[in-house]
């Protein structure tokens, strides 16, 4: 099954799925809400890298490769169920520029399992470990910090982080290159996945990326709009936005490594916020 989509420069893209994925059946909506993202990253520098962490089927990998041909763009995803759509979507689309690395993205490296839902989006990682299950994959997780330490990226302008409530591991682990790149940070903030699978307060989560970022919203042109009231934020995700936002998050002048790293260890007290 295929869905083709148009680009806002009238390009053409073309996505296989499963066909009872609700994230395939919705692409063409997903897409619609991601053009903030795209017109985001279309500011950064021609030649940009972007990391897509949590790349699914390849929606946003391949909707900023269309637009930035010159980006290099690395796509996350450790799914066995996402990740033959999302190689063969790269390849339909000719899209040379992304990158495929098959491995969940934390602040650990080594093994761990992940929760396999039927059709394929929405996997989360098992925190109790690795057990024998027919939906739960084994699959190998490392930091953004040792991986592009191992690659020598030199260079980061942008990292997008969908992960299902393992967002404070991520940044976590991706400490030194957000103190040293300073890339901005588009992540999904989803009361449910926060409170489900992290087993913390979103009010809790909310204060603690505050006390090491910036943290903004984004409007249909790409312009950054700080969240200087968080509660605010927080209730209406909770109330009125069906529990999910994207915000985009930028260091905190003066934060430093250990102080991000500290977002892996919840529930704590989140002490100053940059954005009060």
């Amino acid at each position: 099954m295929e869905q083709v989509i148009s680009t806002s420069s009238d390009k053409r893209l073309f996505f296989g799925g499963h066909p009872d994925d609700v994230y395939f059946q919705n692409l063409p909506a997903l897409h619609a809400g991601n053009q903030q993202l795209v017109r985001l990253v279309g500011r950064l520098p021609r030649d940009a890298v972007v990391l897509d962490v949590g790349a699914n089927i390849g929606l946003t990998a391949l909707a900023v490769a269309a637009e930035m041909p010159a980006a290099r763009i690395y796509a996350f995803e450790p799914s066995p169920h996402n990740l033959g759509y999302l190689q063969k979507n790269i390849r339909r689309n000719d899209a040379a520029n992304v990158t495929v690395i098959s491995t969940a993205i934390g602040r650990q490296t080594g093994m761990v399992g992940l929760n396999l839902p039927p059709s394929g989006s929405h996997s989360t990682v098992n925190r109790h470990g690795i057990i024998q299950a027919s939906n739960v994959a084994r699959v190998p997780i490392t930091s953004l910090d040792r991986w592009s330490a191992e690659n020598g990226v030199q260079r980061i302008d942008f990292i997008k982080i969908d992960v299902e409530g393992f967002e404070q591991e991520v940044l976590a682990g991706a400490a030194e290159i957000l103190v040293r790149h300073k890339p901005l940070v588009l992540m999904e903030f989803n009361s449910v996945t926060i409170t489900f699978e992290a087993g913390i307060s979103p009010w809790v989560f909310a204060r603690a990326l505050a006390s090491v970022f910036d943290i903004f919203s984004v409007d249909e042109g790409g312009d950054l709009r700080p969240i200087s009231d968080l509660r605010r934020f927080v209730l209406g995700n909770m109330t009125e936005r069906g529990c999910i936002d994207d915000i985009v998050l930028r260091p905190c002048e003066g934060v430093t490594v250990s102080d991000i790293r500290k977002l892996g260890s919840a529930p704590h007290d989140a002490g100053h916020v940059c954005t009060e």
